[in-house]
């Protein structure tokens, strides 16, 4: 994690990081919008080396999400913790709205709404990308069979009537060499 985003135990620093952090946020979540986008594309275009590494761009982007969402929690529990509120287990943004200041309160609402619709975007976009995935991968499941099972039923490929036809016919390759 970089340098600007380290915690303090200044109390009046809180707000400024929390800001910061959520801005990281917005930006992180806007980018996976981004990333599932090109994903969808990707999937239209069966573009598999394009899909690989969106995989590891999204694995990326999750993890530095994730140590966000823990700086967060730090910094809320903080707040929360000072301004004597308790504790008890993880905390959301909206939790923290009752402790603060009518600006503080405002912008901090402003960060929820954006961070929930980012959200909700991104898990809109990532379902209907895992349904694109899944029906394709059926057709192309659905495709190899048909065309195994009209290999299967062709006696020339089929191996019980190889066995059978091995007794009377010719092999198709020379066995000497």
């Amino acid at each position: 994690m970089n340098s600007t985003h380290q915690l303090t135990h200044n109390t009046k620093d809180y707000m400024p990081q929390l800001r910061e952090l959520l801005d990281s946020q917005v930006q992180l979540s806007s980018n996976f919008c981004n990333l599932l986008e090109a994903e969808k594309k990707a999937l239209i275009e069966m573009n598999i080396s394009s899909l690989v590494d969106l995989a590891r761009k999204k694995e990326r982007e999750l993890v530095r999400l994730q140590r966000l969402d823990e700086n967060i929690q730090i910094i809320i529990q903080r707040i929360i913790s000072l301004a004597g509120g308790k504790i008890s287990g993880p905390v959301k943004l909206h939790d923290l709205l009752s402790f603060l200041n009518a600006g503080d309160k405002a912008t901090v609402s402003d960060y929820h709404k954006k961070l929930s619709s980012l959200r909700t975007d991104i898990l809109t976009a990532n379902h209907i990308n895992q349904h694109f995935a899944s029906d394709t991968l059926g057709y192309l499941n659905d495709a190899v069979s048909f065309i195994c099972n009209g290999i299967s039923s062709d006696t020339l490929y089929n191996p019980k009537s190889r066995e059978q036809r091995g007794k009377s016919y010719p092999a198709l390759v020379s066995r000497e060499v």
